[in-house]
């Protein structure tokens, strides 16, 4: 359907509601880090995790890394370079040599869950992250589409009884696990509330991560 132009003047300003969902996620990161006791510099692209005046570690928003199994392209590595999975976010435990792939997803439609749910599953394994996340507001139940979507439809009734926080383990005996994580603004009518239960979610998977 083809959209009207939009109309304003100089100072108009678009804001992307799935942008914006990854920098509210990405701000719920960085506080429950820096809650857990890292301080945080901001060093160009990245953030730059301290300890004991040390560098702990980085956070990277929707960059490819290094660590990509993706090696050629019909031989080609720099096509391959240009074609690296970049998870919405990524941190770095550089004392443990761990990694984390934050997935964000803000939307409620069961099949592109589904799709947030294997995209996640596949930063796991191009980057052999230890854990991977997605995040996302909540699932409409009323819209399966196929099997996986019943399937998570599923998960989802399981995130309701588990206050939000869901852990899929793989079965491989690398440890490799994937982690369901409700991140709703709107989960109750107080924002800052709200924020907070997200942030106690999120602050349980990264105190799995730093160990």
């Amino acid at each position: 359907v083809r959209q009207p132009p939009f109309r304003g003047g100089e100072d108009l300003l678009v804001m992307l509601a799935w942008r914006l969902y990854e920098l509210y996620v990405a701000g719920i990161v960085l506080e429950a880090i820096r809650e857990l006791g890292y301080g945080v510099n901001v060093d160009d692209n990245r953030f730059v995790l301290m300890r004991d005046n040390n560098e702990a570690g980085e956070l990277l928003l929707n960059s490819d890394m290094e660590e990509s199994r993706l090696a050629s392209v019909d031989s080609d590595k720099e096509i391959a370079k240009k074609a690296r999975g970049r998870p919405d976010i990524s941190l770095k435990d550089k004392n443990r040599e761990r990694l984390l792939v934050i997935e964000c997803k803000f939307s409620d439609d069961p099949n592109y869950l589904t799709a947030g749910r294997f995209k996640a599953m596949a930063y796991l394994y191009e980057y052999g992250a230890q854990l991977g996340a997605l995040v996302f507001p909540e699932l409409s139940e009323g819209r399966p589409y196929d099997g996986e979507d019943e399937g998570t439809r599923g998960l989802w009734s399981l995130i309701t009884q588990e206050d939000g926080l869901l852990k899929l383990s793989l079965r491989d005996g690398t440890g490799q696990a994937l982690y369901l994580i409700r991140v709703d603004p709107a989960e109750v009518e107080d924002a800052q509330e709200a924020w907070e239960k997200a942030k106690g979610r999120v602050t349980k998977v990264l105190e799995e991560f730093f160990g």
